[in-house]
């Protein structure tokens, strides 16, 4: 089935994205500009802003109305209030990635699947991380474009087991370690978001939108053990899913004052998953041929927010808000250990090629934190 898809133009495409998530990047910008330009015409445009010339109309005093000047006899000339056409807000973004499951990394005793667990995935603890988030908005006509990208890089938290007792990483078949007195894992992951979304104009207080999301979650998992004083690295496992889909969602005004705003958001998003996992062993301080696996299966995004606005001036506010993000279907790191047979002696399936592997896509992952932005609007 996959090689079926290969053959078509847009798999290649796609793939080809994905695989550069840089090159993935500057295209979707790209894409966005073709699309604004041949499919939307001139719903994207500027609102015209040309005056209009309107026969025996009675000159106000209203300061929200147009303003109104005597043109000719007979005539007033009106110059028409200009809509703003682009709203552009950048910010931090601190989120925070929850534990992973329960999967079992180090036990007790060499080659013992059924030692008592010493150190297991769910242990690993990680802080809220620093990022950046950029928002752009075009109004149109009747419709706007809206674009979104936050990244976070660098959460990072280590598990250490000494002994002195032998040690058997994960549950067989596994990765086996050489007899020591310490095991040290760390584990590291980031996390980055592309979405394009068309939100129509509406009079209603929720406003339904429709577009494309695509997240890309990048995992490590990396051993090492020591014996007598010495360490020495055992294996790493390489993960990352690329997340890309359908999305729809819905903002909703909580609050809509002169002066503040309160919006709810809700997003939810069936994607693919192009997930790859790359595992590596050490023995003797070499490193032993890779092992990959990977596949295209369904995951989903599910994304809730709340954001707060002060609008400062006509032109600049300041935004604030928090968002929960869960990922589902997807392969994280840990689990992998038990889906991949390979130890530091003998390596079989070295040369196995690329999705002959099994990788383990049953995993979520939830992801929250606040965020705060500059907003201007012109």
């Amino acid at each position: 089935m996959i090689s079926e898809y290969r053959d078509c133009i847009f798999w290649k495409v796609l793939l080809t994205m994905i695989n550069d998530h840089t090159k993935w990047r500057v295209l979707c910008v790209a894409y966005l500009l073709v699309i604004t330009s041949t499919c939307f015409g001139e719903t994207l445009l500027p609102v015209d802003t040309e005056a209009e010339f309107i026969e025996n109309v009675e000159p106000t005093a209203d300061p929200l109305e147009p303003i109104i000047t005597l043109s000719a006899p007979g005539q007033i000339f009106v110059e028409p209030v200009s809509a703003p056409q682009w709203t552009v807000s950048v910010g931090a973004i601190f989120l925070r990635r929850e534990k992973g499951d329960g999967s079992a990394l180090v036990r007790q005793g060499f080659v013992n699947p059924n030692g008592a667990p010493l150190l297991s995935a769910s242990e690993f603890r990680f802080s809220h991380q620093t990022g950046y988030n950029i928002d752009i908005t075009h109004h149109g006509k009747d419709f706007d474009l809206h674009f979104n990208h936050f990244a976070v890089d660098g959460w990072n938290s280590t598990g250490v087991v000494t002994g002195p007792v032998e040690q058997f990483a994960s549950v067989a078949p596994g990765f086996l370690t050489t007899p020591g007195d310490l095991v040290r894992m760390t584990y590291t992951s980031d996390i980055a978001s592309i979405e394009f979304n068309l939100k129509p104009h509406t009079d209603s207080i929720i406003t339904p939108f429709v577009g494309f999301r695509w997240i890309e979650l990048n995992e490590r998992l990396f051993q090492e053990h020591s014996f007598l004083g010495v360490e020495t690295p055992g294996f790493s496992i390489d993960t990352r899913n690329d997340l890309y889909g359908l999305q729809i969602g819905a903002d909703v005004q909580l609050i809509n004052t002169s002066h503040i705003e309160l919006i709810g958001i809700g997003k939810f998003a069936i994607a693919g998953n192009a997930a790859r996992n790359n595992m590596r062993s050490f023995i003797g301080g070499t490193t032993l041929p890779q092992i990959e696996s990977g596949g295209i299966g369904t995951a989903f995004i599910y994304d809730l927010a709340l954001k707060g606005k002060v609008h400062l001036s006509d032109h600049v506010s300041v935004t604030g808000g928090y968002s929960v993000i869960i990922l589902s279907q997807i392969a994280l790191a840990p689990s992998q250990l038990q889906q991949n047979q390979i130890n530091t002696v003998v390596n079989t399936a070295s040369t196995a090629p690329l999705g002959s592997r099994h990788i383990d896509r049953g995993d979520f992952l939830i992801v929250h934190g606040g965020q705060v932005s500059l907003e201007v609007t012109w």
